[in-house]
């Protein structure tokens, strides 16, 4: 496929009905995201309708929005077909790689399940930004469910906004962030913001059941974390990093041998409000609720 914007095809559809012979348009729908991402331009959409689609594709380079058009109750990207580790490699969205650079990506109205690799040490989006330049990145409507490695890993200034998501049952193996992983590294930018969203039973053998953040701005508004495990840090991890938190529960999080059953920040400033912290478990270690070094206010 080959777009120009003469063609003005900038809208995609894609069906599970469609066929990679059609035009690609709402009348005439594809059968596969792959190939309406080979022929996009920055900027264009990818509309998925209802369905379930055992899929990957690869970006190379291109700013996308990949929407489910039922919302995310009806519409599945699920990875769990896929037979060998190699054929289940994570959506990479990495500036830099291959010359690659990206400045937006949209994802909405779309579950996410199935993502496997022998160690579980591969999320299902791996997401990296460059020191020179803004990549926003936004999130909606969208669940994370049962997969055995991270949902999502960013790196580099990577600027993230995610609302009304659901993150059960991801397991990220010996890496951080049970369900987010956010290492910015010696990065100087970077910020996370997470409005309305859940994360249940997620887990990680190493810090932060559920988030680890790393030298970024880490914003939750309205959220419910339930039932993660880390090692240290059964919900949250943080190092080097600001936190603002209002109107969240974190309660049920268990630190498996390391510090604090709930929120774990090391050397962060802390701002929480009106959020209830409750019946966190610390199993060989203290800080049950919250252990931190730095600025709590």
């Amino acid at each position: 496929y080959e777009n120009s914007r003469a063609d003005r095809l900038d809208d995609w559809y894609i069906s599970t009905t469609g066929s990679d012979s059609n035009e690609g348009t709402s009348t005439s729908p594809l059968g596969t995201i792959a190939v309406a991402v080979a022929g996009a331009m920055d900027g264009d959409t990818i509309n998925l309708s209802a369905g379930t689609y055992q899929q990957t594709f690869d970006p190379a380079g291109t700013d996308i929005t990949l929407i489910g058009t039922a919302g995310s109750d009806s519409t599945t990207i699920d990875f769990s077909n896929f037979t060998s580790d190699g054929s289940n490699e994570p959506i990479s969205f990495d500036s830099g790689n291959n010359n690659y650079h990206y400045d937006s990506l949209k994802v909405k109205g779309i579950t996410f399940t199935g993502k496997w690799d022998d160690d579980s040490s591969e999320p299902f989006f791996d997401i990296r930004g460059e020191s020179d330049s803004t990549f926003t990145v936004l999130f909606e409507d969208v669940v994370f469910d049962d997969n055995d490695g991270g949902a999502l890993d960013f790196r580099d200034n990577v600027f993230v906004t995610i609302k009304d998501a659901v993150f059960n049952d991801n397991n990220y193996g010996s890496v951080h962030g049970g369900a987010i992983n956010y290492d910015n590294e010696n990065y100087t930018n970077g910020n996370l913001t997470i409005n309305n969203s859940t994360f249940t039973n997620n887990a990680t053998t190493n810090s932060g059941g559920a988030i680890y953040a790393h030298n970024i701005g880490l914003t939750l508004n309205n959220c419910v974390l339930n039932s993660n495990t880390g090692n240290n840090g059964g919900a949250i991890r943080t190092d080097v990093a600001s936190i603002i938190m209002d109107s969240t529960i974190v309660n049920n999080n268990t630190a498996t041998s390391g510090l604090a059953g709930g929120l774990n920040f090391s050397n962060s400033n802390v701002k929480i409000t009106n959020s209830e912290i409750r019946s966190n478990i610390s199993t060989n270690s203290y800080g049950g609720g919250m252990n931190f070094s730095g600025q709590l206010t």
